[in-house]
């Protein structure tokens, strides 16, 4: 009898196992289903540029991690707070943003999908469109992405801020050329420190702190100066904050004497847009015989 029992207790056991196995691989082919689903829509929303909708699809303590980022940016932004103040400074610079293809894989844990995609996007203000291939993974809980890990080249992305920089850098010389010093100030940071090692003697302040201390330093220009020429100008970008430059100057002030300087080198510091550091190389007996001049003002920095 005991013998029959068992095998009647084993009959009856399998199917409810069977059933049970049944149930929870539904279970979670609904969960794979929601989460795939949800990261679709995650990029149907950045196509879009809603990043409010992006958000929604994230858990309040959710992480991203960046671990290819390059120098100058972040390898995790963590909680939703803080995605929102990134990802509102990237959106801001965008403008048709495209993915190339989008390719999600549910893993064999249905709260783990792999996303391949590719990306197209107009950056505003510059001509070069910021393209790449990334793989990442989206990690849930409870519905909300709890993690999201992604892999990019980093050398597309330090080509296109590399060649912003060098914009940036452009368009600040040429302020000097235009002796607009107000303008200049724009592309330097509050906080921007600018050195000229071989300066002449004749100015005893060779580092320079602040954007509106290094603005003052440049405005005698307008007044000492008839024209300033700044040319033959090559920008070298490197990686996502540097660029190092060689130019030539020729400073014709008002009382005709000029003041020329070739193979000028500087080495740019850029963060988020400005210019954070600022060293100057040039030879300098050039320049204290241009200032040493009997000037009826005082030159800042002297």
């Amino acid at each position: 009898m005991k013998t029959k029992a068992t095998g009647l207790w084993i009959l009856l056991i399998i199917p409810t196992l069977i059933y049970a196995e049944h149930l929870n691989n539904k279970k979670m082919e609904t969960i794979r289903k929601q989460n795939t689903g949800t990261v679709q829509a995650m990029f149907n929303a950045m196509t879009e540029k809603d990043l409010e909708k992006w958000l929604s699809f994230w858990d309040d303590e959710g992480i991203q991690f960046i671990p290819y980022s390059p120098e100058g940016f972040p390898k995790k932004v963590e909680g939703k707070e803080a995605l929102r103040e990134v990802y509102t400074g990237l959106l801001a610079g965008y403008g048709k943003l495209t993915f190339t293809h989008i390719e999600i894989d549910a893993l064999a844990d249905p709260n783990q999908v792999m996303v391949k995609w590719g990306v197209d996007i107009e950056l505003l203000g510059n001509d070069t469109p910021y393209q790449n291939e990334l793989i990442g993974t989206f990690e849930f809980q409870q519905g909300k992405v709890t993690r999201l890990t992604e892999y990019f080249n980093p050398g597309n992305f330090n080509r296109v801020v590399g060649n912003a920089n060098v914009q940036v850098i452009n368009d600040m010389l040429q302020s000097l050329r235009d002796k607009d010093v107000t303008s200049m100030k724009d592309y330097l940071a509050d906080d921007a420190v600018y050195a000229n090692p071989f300066a002449s003697d004749f100015f005893k302040v060779k580092v320079h702190h602040g954007g509106q201390t290094i603005a003052d330093l440049f405005s005698v220009m307008p007044n000492l100066m008839e024209t300033v020429e700044i040319f033959n100008v090559h920008a070298y970008p490197s990686g996502s904050q540097y660029v190092f430059t060689e130019f030539d100057i020729k400073f014709t002030f008002k009382n005709g004497y000029i003041y020329t300087n070739n193979q000028i080198v500087s080495k740019f510091k850029l963060e988020e847009g400005k210019i954070k550091e600022w060293v100057e190389f040039l030879e300098p007996t050039n320049q204290e015989n241009a200032f040493n001049q009997d000037f009826d003002l005082e030159v800042t920095g002297k």
